[in-house]
């Protein structure tokens, strides 16, 4: 991951960019970048912390600068697909000074102009500036993986990867927004656009923020919505049809994630979820590092399990089993890495997963969201009991009918109901 920051000023203030990335240096070691120039009667300061992943040399180097010098970029994240889109630059005339995702995303703009963001699939948070049009975006991808913020009162405007940067800029006036705690204690977590703190947001997923730097205005525009797509007509494929789509499917999706100059591994867990990722991309890649973490109490440790199916599957496998001591001796930490209430139970265990990770590889895939996906949690097991009620057609036909009727509201309530009554 890179962190990202940047502010609106009246005059140049390099080193309170400094200060703001200074303050999330953990994102990004590798190289460290400051941009600022006036455009419309005010200063742009723009800053990055770099950890290189596509080209790691310093024509990678961000803020990234286009050749004419009318677009700025600072980028979070990855753009998978973007051999392909610089394929189709190239055809269009673009002449590329390195071999990152970065140097499309920005060139992708300048021939189809926001609407570029249609062609990316990737995980990315960026701020894109353009000096022509006067214009700020900032972009947050469809599924919200990586993180952005923004602090907007009358004409102070501030944005960064991570909250804790905020507090190192003279604008930023800390006011807890005790209105959103109810949020918290119902999810553990506090939703976007919302924060912690007032006037400080979260960009939602899928959406972009265009800022107008002559007006001092600015919108918040959806590009990508989920509901869109569960809205759309089911389709009617047969069973194998399903199965052999959704193979190509999955195999397609880590193998993009793979695409990266520098080593990548996988944290296993024994689930559903990171066997099935580990699993594809063993058929393909020799030499592939897996991460547990155990637990001494048998009722929570999975690590058996993961190390078995690493085993099997020939990945060079690495676990750490955590005691009292661990946890302890990391729990002061949780407060400067989450930046305000999260309430997840896991949160330790993956921070010294990711350490015992890094020791090895710089990129880690997670296969978060495939329980969800394939039927890994005890409330899908609770529903399988009552199968044997119907006979296989029948119970095809029901289905097939009771779910095309069923909201998306009305599926999250009989979700929820099933995973208390376990």
């Amino acid at each position: 991951m890179c962190g990202i920051v940047g502010f609106l000023g009246k005059r140049k203030a390099p080193q309170v960019v400094e200060k703001m990335l200074e303050t999330q240096a953990h994102r990004g070691r590798d190289g460290r970048g400051i941009w600022m120039d006036e455009i419309a009667q005010k200063f742009v300061h723009l800053g990055h912390n770099r950890l290189a992943i596509q080209d790691t040399s310093s024509d990678g180097h961000q803020p990234f600068v286009s050749s004419c010098g009318e677009y700025i970029l600072v980028f979070n994240g990855e753009v998978y697909n973007f051999k392909v889109i610089r394929i189709e630059l190239e055809k269009l005339g673009y002449a590329f000074v390195s071999q990152s995702d970065t140097e499309v995303i920005l060139y992708a703009y300048k021939a189809w102009g926001i609407g570029c963001l249609e062609k990316f699939i990737g995980m990315f948070a960026f701020c894109l500036v353009d000096k022509k049009a006067n214009k700020m975006y900032l972009v947050r991808d469809r599924a919200g993986v990586k993180p952005l913020y923004y602090y907007a009162l009358e004409e102070k405007f501030i944005f960064s990867s991570e909250i804790k940067s905020f507090h190192r800029h003279q604008g930023f006036t800390k006011v807890l927004h005790k209105e959103v705690l109810p949020y918290y204690f119902q999810m553990g977590y506090i939703p976007a656009p919302h924060s912690i703190f007032k006037n400080l947001y979260k960009l939602e997923a899928g959406k972009y923020l265009c800022y107008d730097l002559a007006k001092n205005t600015y919108e918040k525009i959806v590009y990508w919505e989920v509901s869109n797509y569960y809205q759309k007509e089911k389709f009617d494929n047969s069973e194998a049809e399903i199965l052999n789509d959704l193979e190509t499917l999955l195999e397609d999706a880590v193998s993009q994630r793979m695409v990266s100059d520098v080593p990548v591994g996988i944290f296993l867990s024994g689930g559903y979820d990171s066997s099935l990722v580990t699993a594809l991309l063993a058929q393909n890649h020799k030499d592939l590092h897996t991460f547990t973490i155990g637990f001494n109490d048998k009722n929570y440790n999975e690590a058996q399990d993961a190390k078995q199916i690493a085993s099997y599957l020939g990945t060079k496998h690495e676990e750490y089993y955590v005691d009292n001591k661990d946890l302890l001796s990391n729990i002061e930490s949780l407060p400067f890495y989450y930046d305000e209430p999260f309430g997840d139970s896991s949160a330790l265990p993956t921070m010294l997963v990711s350490k015992l990770a890094s020791q090895k590889v710089k990129v880690v895939l997670s296969a978060d969201g495939g329980d969800e996906s394939f039927c890994g949690y005890s409330k899908y097991f609770f529903l399988e009991k009552f199968s044997s009620v119907f006979s296989s057609h029948f119970r095809k036909i029901l289905l097939k009918h009771t779910l095309n009727n069923i909201s998306a509201k009305r599926m999250g309530q009989i979700n929820n109901f099933f995973a208390q009554s376990l």
